[in-house]
């Protein structure tokens, strides 16, 4: 799943560097090549001569043609969007080519991530373009997976070609500096356990009208163009020499604040994503519902109230992707109490429940209890394998 807010903008490439590489086939071509010359020059045989000249004039030609067109190649990449842990999301680019007369062919586009001895955060899939006329732009995107939450950072994109032949390999290195936010993943929820996101305290701040289509009158406002002619208070407006428009009140959607409890020290790496996972997955499913979550995480210092938009969702699992388990803040308490608190280990007798009928404290330790199971696929029988 995606959302949609953007986190860089498109820039064009600035003077990218080129770099020329012999590949497997072009060795096996120079050997054969050299193995001409040297035939060649012990026989004195024409034929032999003409077999060189060829084979040289096809490595020049595997240089020059494409190489030169391709230095008239400019890159932009595409605004990136926050993606989730274990989903699949394609990081897009715009080819264009610059040069008057010649196309481009065979364009293989990858990320080139930096060396690390560990798993790295995210995995790429090479793309590729077949052709990209003279004077033309075209569209093009590189598959990758997520696989740790954060805030990770990208740099270096590399366009290649081997065209014509296929023996050298031209290739320009774009430096396209850009940061991805990488969520929690999301998973759906039991549908008993879904049914308990709701809130346990109705106090003032919960109840607040707000303005909306609602029947109590709430005040009023200039005239806007695009108002229900129906709204307009007619007397008011003849008093003041304006249109004027009646705004009525609505209920507040109801409110949800979540807790996450602070880790311990020796607590495996596995548990806290599971942690951090389940709290984007409740506040996904309260915001789909109706269900205004707000998070309180005192010892990591965050304290966001519930907001009815999807930009507040949005700022809620942004918070989430970089949310760190070593920071340690000071742990103010706040007057407020969580509703839902997601802990690391289940404390109730029970298995494979969660923390057994306690609607208020949910334990990652129970992910997979949490978590309906995939649907099992049904095996067609023999026979009907067999017709």
């Amino acid at each position: 799943m995606i959302a949609a807010t953007a986190t860089s903008v498109a820039q064009p490439a600035p003077r990218p560097r080129r770099r020329y590489d012999l590949h497997p086939p072009g060795l096996i071509y120079l050997t054969t090549s050299l193995f001409l010359a040297i035939g060649a020059l012990n026989s004195q045989n024409n034929l032999l001569f003409w077999a060189f000249g060829l084979a040289v004039a096809g490595l020049i030609v595997s240089g020059i043609v494409s190489g030169s067109a391709l230095m008239h190649l400019h890159l932009q990449r595409e605004p990136m969007l926050p993606a989730h842990v274990g989903d699949h999301f394609f990081l897009r680019y715009t080819i264009i080519n610059t040069a008057r007369l010649w196309p481009l062919f065979g364009l293989r586009i990858e990320e080139v991530l930096p060396h690390a001895s560990a798993e790295p955060p995210l995995a790429c899939a090479p793309g590729g373009v077949v052709h990209v006329g003279p004077r033309q732009r075209t569209g093009a995107s590189v598959r990758a997976l997520a696989r740790v939450r954060g805030f990770h950072s990208l740099r270096t994109v590399c366009v290649s070609t081997t065209f014509p032949f296929g023996l050298v390999r031209k290739s320009l290195f774009f430096d396209l500096p850009t940061h991805i936010t990488v969520r929690p993943a999301v998973a759906s929820l039991r549908s008993d356990l879904a049914a308990r996101i709701a809130p346990t305290r109705q106090d003032d701040s919960t109840t607040r009208p707000r303005i909306g289509q609602g029947g109590d009158f709430f005040g009023l406002r200039e005239y806007v163009p695009g108002d229900p002619v129906r709204t307009i208070a007619w007397r008011p407006s003849a008093r003041r020499d304006t249109l004027l428009v009646r705004q009525h009140t609505t209920a507040a959607p109801p409110r949800l604040w979540l807790g996450l409890e602070r880790p311990a020290p020796d607590l495996p790496d596995l548990d806290f994503e599971n942690a951090v996972a389940l709290v984007a997955s409740v506040i996904t499913h309260a915001a789909r519902r109706g269900v205004t979550p707000g998070l309180l995480v005192d010892w990591a210092d965050v304290n966001l109230p519930p907001v009815a938009s999807a930009a507040s969702t949005s700022r809620l699992l942004d918070l989430l992707a970089r949310l760190d388990r070593s920071r340690h803040a000071d742990g103010t308490r706040h007057n407020v109490r969580p509703d839902l608190v997601i802990t690391y280990s289940d404390s109730s007798p029970g298995s494979g429940q969660v923390n057994g009928a306690d609607a208020g404290a949910w334990a990652a330790h129970a992910f997979a209890a949490i978590v309906p199971p995939p649907p099992r696929r049904r095996r067609r029988r023999w026979w009907r394998l067999k017709r």
